[in-house]
């Protein structure tokens, strides 16, 4: 029997895995090693502490096993610079860690290169990266100029010093995955780019050697052991279960969080994400493309106070369950990744005086919020799954949440060494997966308090960095060119049924709408009823106002049919309805409070009942009204979404709007003038629209939603 050696050296520690041939572990072994913050920009770590680990651990975990080990895999974090001397091989400074920003005004001379920068390298002009780092240390550090002018210097990521230490020989080398994370690195050529080495002035003589991530890099010193993989850490584990599939993302949270995407045999082109180089052999590269939230799991812990690391995981756990109304949070740890690559803004939290449980919801929160902004980019329309690993995923409410917001299942394996499994399988040379258990599953579920999170975080972002006033980015328009908004039954499909009663409302659902809207007005004795009028003459013939009756009363009154009806229909109540919600969770309900019950009743009362029946049943239910009070109540009182039904499209309103913030805005589509309708963190819907032509015109315009009452006439543009 044989083995494999997987070393995974982390930011926060070095772990070594030994598998079989087949892919069970055998071993581990795990040391932490610390990380030093010296201040907002610049974050450090031991170089000689991190290889001493390295070492431990594989000492460690050869010593637990009696089979034979084959051969191994080094997978590092990146863009983390150690520079060292190439006769002793001791570093020379402290590693500067990936998160570190130190470089930022160095690399502002180059701001008018950083397109052609980007062109070459897959890589924002940004100080994470090793180029910048270098440039300081060779203007910076006395002991690093001084090894430097004796011709001694080496410098490279964190996985060139550790082989330049672990192996026999001292080889300078770096492969593809790591040299790709230095803005010196050429994608197409696989080598070094004189081009930028001449911009940045960096001698390719301090340099290491570039190499096929698959290769033979030599021996382990005192181990009779071969060295055939080496990688970054995410570029491991997007191969944790084999080749990675094409409608799949993996989503890694550490210290930072990370989506990778595979992109075939060619280097990606995207100017707001990162190409890099999923895995190189001799002649072939694959590709992948990334983004990257600089601040996850650090950010997190910067919250943790004097709790153990399990103690702390349980208090997140029950605060994902129990928090429902956290703040919003701009979060800034290591400056804002992609698709943003902003260096220098300031974390914040909306409001301010938030308590520490839901600013630690905020945060991680944030983290899913800037993962969707990535898998958006990377059209997230083709995205069938996601997978998840690392620290933060074994939050079963942060993948739940991640599942909600993206409407995409996401898959956890119950593995947690994702990147040792990948490391090792890529060492190992086999082109078939490893059997692993079945992941865990989240599916996707009605989430609309969450999403209106996700929408008021993107206007503050927004707000925050100065961007355009249009609150779509350009490229919407051209995704929307061929499609039509989500459908929403009007009074339900009244086009074919009396309105507002279930037959019509269970019609629309059959015939596909995405939502379904309903009125509802009080009886007299303040039951909630299924009613647009204040008078019943219309629907029921019948005489007096609908609060004039008794629910039982009212439920007494026929419907007056309509065309389809094969029976006749009784008034329904709220409690009905909420029956049909139950059942049919993925599609939304919105439910207009109607200005005449709350007349009658007041505000209060009205409100009070509604967010009582609704909390615990009606979490796809939004609460929409054209009274801006009771909007204000709820708002206030729960965390259901809500949509204000606008009586003018006006300077005045959309004051109001951007004081309300509600999850909707709804408008006669009459009202509009032809232009995009205002940004903000709101969906826009507007009211009523049959014509499939037009429905698409005002799609074209920005509105996501279109109430109808012909539902399957509009369904069939789909």
């Amino acid at each position: 029997m044989s083995a494999i050696l997987a070393i995974d050296q982390g930011t926060h520690a070095s772990r070594a895995v030994v598998f079989d041939t087949a892919g069970r572990i055998l071993a581990v072994a795990m040391q932490p090693v610390a990380l030093r913050r010296l201040d907002a920009v610049q974050v450090e770590q031991n170089a000689v502490e991190i290889l001493q680990s390295v070492r431990g651990v594989i000492d460690t975990v050869l010593e637990k096993i009696s089979v034979q080990v084959k051969s191994a895999g080094l997978a590092t974090q990146r863009s983390t610079l150690v520079a060292w001397d190439r006769e002793t091989g001791e570093p020379l400074a402290p590693a500067i860690s990936w998160q570190d920003r130190r470089a930022a005004n160095l690399l502002q001379p180059y701001a008018d290169r950083a397109a052609a920068i980007h062109a070459i390298t897959g890589l924002p002009l940004s100080p994470h990266y090793l180029a910048g780092k270098i440039k300081w240390l060779l203007e910076n550090d006395r002991a690093v100029q001084a090894v430097f002018q004796s011709g001694r210097l080496c410098v490279g990521p964190l996985a060139s010093f550790l082989c330049a230490n672990l192996l026999c020989g001292k080889p300078h080398v770096v492969d593809h995955s790591n040299a790709a994370r230095s803005l010196l690195f050429d994608l197409r050529r696989l080598d070094w780019s004189p081009e930028l080495l001449a911009l940045f002035e960096i001698p390719r003589s301090i340099l290491p050697e570039c190499r096929t991530t698959l290769a033979e890099y030599g021996s382990l010193i005192g181990h009779d052991i071969e060295l055939c993989c080496v990688c970054g850490d995410q570029n491991a584990a997007i191969h944790a279960e084999g080749i990675p599939a094409a409608d799949t993302a993996l989503i890694n949270i550490g210290s930072g969080a990370f989506v990778l995407r595979e992109a075939g045999v060619n280097p990606p082109r995207h100017e707001r994400l990162l190409g890099g180089i999923a895995v190189s052999r001799d002649n072939h590269v694959d590709y992948l493309l990334e983004g990257t939230v600089n601040g996850a799991g650090s950010a997190v812990d910067a919250m943790r106070e004097q709790e153990t690391e399990e103690e702390f995981r349980q208090l997140m756990t029950q605060w994902l369950a129990d928090v429902v109304d956290p703040p919003i949070c701009i979060n800034t740890i290591g400056g804002l990744g992609s698709p943003w690559w902003i260096d220098q803004a300031p974390m914040c939290f909306v409001p301010e005086n938030a308590d520490r449980a839901k600013r630690i919801i905020a945060i991680m929160e944030s983290i899913l919020f800037m993962l969707l902004d990535n898998l958006a980019e990377m059209a997230r329309d083709s995205i069938q799954k996601i997978r998840i690993s690392g620290g933060l995923s074994r939050l079963d409410g942060l993948c739940q949440r991640l599942a909600d917001l993206a409407g995409i299942p996401v898959a956890r394996t119950t593995d947690h060494e994702a990147t040792a499994r990948g490391v090792a399988w890529l060492a190992l040379g086999s082109d078939q997966p490893w059997t692993q258990e079945q992941p865990e599953l989240f599916t996707p579920r009605t989430n609309p308090a969450l999403k209106r999170r996700y929408r008021h975080y993107r206007h503050v972002l927004l707000t925050a960095l100065g961007a355009k006033a249009d609150w779509r980015r350009e490229s919407d328009t051209t995704t929307r060119l061929n499609k039509i908004p989500r459908i929403v039954a009007h009074r339900g499909y009244r086009g074919r049924h009396a309105e507002n009663t279930l037959t019509s409302i269970t019609a629309a659902i059959d015939s596909g709408a995405d939502a379904v809207e309903f009125d509802i007005q009080f009886s007299r004795d303040a039951e909630p009823m299924i009613f647009h009028d204040e008078t019943l003459a219309r629907m029921t013939g019948e005489q007096g106002r609908i609060f004039d009756y008794s629910r039982e009363q009212l439920k007494q009154f026929a419907i007056l049919s309509a065309a389809e009806d094969l029976a006749k229909e009784r008034i329904p109540d709220l409690g009905q309805v909420i029956e049909v919600m139950a059942a049919h969770p993925r599609v939304l309900f919105f439910a207009e409070v109607k200005r005449h019950t709350l007349d009658h009743f007041g505000i209060e009362k009205v409100m009070r009942r509604l967010l009582a029946d609704l909390r615990d049943n009606g979490k796809h239910c939004i609460l929409i009204s054209f009274e801006h009070e009771c909007l204000e109540y709820a708002r206030r009182n729960s965390a259901l979404a809500i949509g204000w039904v606008l009586r003018e499209y006006d300077a005045a309103h959309r004051a109001a709007a951007e004081r309300l913030l509600p999850d909707y805005l709804i408008v006669n589509h009459e009202k509009l003038t032809g232009e995009p309708p205002w940004p903000g963190p709101w969906d826009w819907m507007v009211y009523e629209i049959n014509d499939r032509e037009l429905a698409g015109q005002y799609y074209r315009l920005g509105v996501d939603w279109i109430s109808t009452a012909a539902v399957s006439e509009l369904k069939e543009c789909h």
